[in-house]
């Protein structure tokens, strides 16, 4: 028990300090709130190759940033916050190496269509919370098991600036204080990578772009570099995954209910007994709906989707997370009808007993969804107008069905008449 204690207290404390150090730039969460957005996911688009690599691997490539479309990434957010911090020495600003991987806020665009993927598909993202991710090691000599470092990390939108915007509203952008203090400067020194990572032309606002980024400032990633090639440059990447193997399994099978009240209730009483005549004794069912225990998981929540935002004061009747910044912090739940099941060795069984148990529940539990942890959280894949998207998609849903942990993705055809110029 207090080994498992240790490792929740780390945690939290990891989550801690993600929100801390990106707390100048804006989180997926609060913007959804505050526009009323109920779309909750990112969308990354690719080709038909690359999707299929991304989903055969359960893994991303993470690239350098400074080799991303915007000529000015990283350098026009650098001239700005020497600005905002009125030095013209760049050495006090270490940015370290940053790789990132990039999404759009919307679904089925057609300038995505046509920039990224003209004959490729959109792939629906849950990252609105912060999470673990493992980025894996080299290994170089394919003999030794494969190894992972962990990174507590989360999805934050990028900034828009043009390259007159005055060091007043980039402050504003960032939330920066302009106080001429030294050690004020100093944590935005700190912080630089994490301010300047999220900078990019207003040349490329239609992209509406948030991302995921990774710097050798949070953690060493020298024994994590490869390389691609692409015409005649080496482009570094590194590879993420939502899985850090073996050892990140050995924990104890849990299922997070996140039900409409009456549902939740019913499944909180029922599926247990289920699990236990399905031979299945080691699992744990926690309702995160139950407005009277006023708690989520209390044993390995990082957020899933039913966070929807962090919200103070929005109704004193929500249960309060143990993971929120401030004591009086609660956060708003969306009814997603949605059950995720940990990452633990018995989780192919657990998915497909739970499923066996919704089944027979005959309509009343027909729209839930089942997702698995220790898997890219994919959601949905829209395939793009190809000459063939009929087969595309019964290819991908056909897929999709063979591994469980797709099963409940929503796989369908683009709904924009996109096609590439005849002329």
């Amino acid at each position: 028990m207090k080994i498992l204690y240790k490792r929740i207290y780390k945690e939290m404390e990891e989550i801690k300090q993600v929100r801390k150090n990106k707390r100048f730039v804006k989180e997926l969460l609060t913007d959804r709130a505050q526009s009323n957005r109920t779309d909750p996911y990112v969308y990354q688009y690719r080709t038909l190759d690359s999707f299929w690599a991304i989903i055969q691997s359960d893994s991303f490539w993470a690239t350098n940033a400074r080799f991303s479309n915007d000529q000015e990434e990283q350098s026009l957010g650098m001239k700005k916050l020497q600005e905002v911090l009125e030095e013209n020495d760049d050495s006090t600003l270490t940015l370290g190496d940053c790789y990132i991987v990039c999404f759009c806020d919307e679904d089925d665009k057609l300038s995505q269509w046509r920039g990224y993927a003209p004959e490729g598909v959109s792939i629906g993202f849950d990252f609105n919370n912060v999470r673990p991710f493992y980025i894996k090691k080299r290994n170089d000599d394919k003999k030794n098991k494969d190894e992972y470092l962990q990174v507590y990390n989360s999805c934050y939108k990028v900034q828009y600036i043009t390259e007159n915007i005055s060091r007043n509203e980039f402050a504003v952008k960032f939330d920066l204080n302009l106080s001429d203090n030294e050690n004020n400067h100093e944590n935005i020194r700190n912080q630089a990578s994490d301010i300047i990572s999220y900078v990019k032309h207003s040349g490329f606002y239609e992209e509406a772009e948030s991302r995921l980024m990774f710097s050798d400032r949070d953690v060493d990633l020298s024994d994590c570099i490869h390389y691609r090639q692409v015409g005649n440059l080496k482009v570094p990447y590194i590879i993420v995954k939502a899985d850090g193997g073996d050892t990140f399994k050995k924990q104890k099978c849990m299922l997070r209910l996140n039900l409409e009240e009456s549902l939740g209730k019913k499944a909180e009483k029922e599926l247990p007994k289920y699990l236990m005549r399905a031979k299945l004794k080691n699992i744990e069912v926690v309702n995160c709906r139950d407005m009277v225990r006023g708690r989520t998981d209390d044993r390995i929540c990082f957020g899933c989707s039913l966070r929807e935002a962090y919200i103070p004061g929005i109704n004193g009747q929500n249960p309060k997370c143990r993971y929120s910044c401030d004591k009086g912090q609660s956060f708003y739940i969306r009814s997603n009808n949605e059950i995720y099941i940990s990452n633990s060795e018995g989780q192919e069984k657990a998915y497909d007993t739970v499923m066996s148990f919704l089944r027979e529940q005959e309509k009343e539990f027909k729209d839930v969804k089942v997702w698995c942890e220790g898997h890219l959280p994919i959601r949905s894949i829209t395939v793009g107008n190809l000459r063939n998207k009929g087969i595309v998609v019964e290819s991908i849903r056909h897929y999709c069905n063979q591994h469980y942990w797709l099963r409940c993705v929503d796989v369908k055809a683009s709904a924009t008449p996109f096609r590439s110029s005849l002329i």
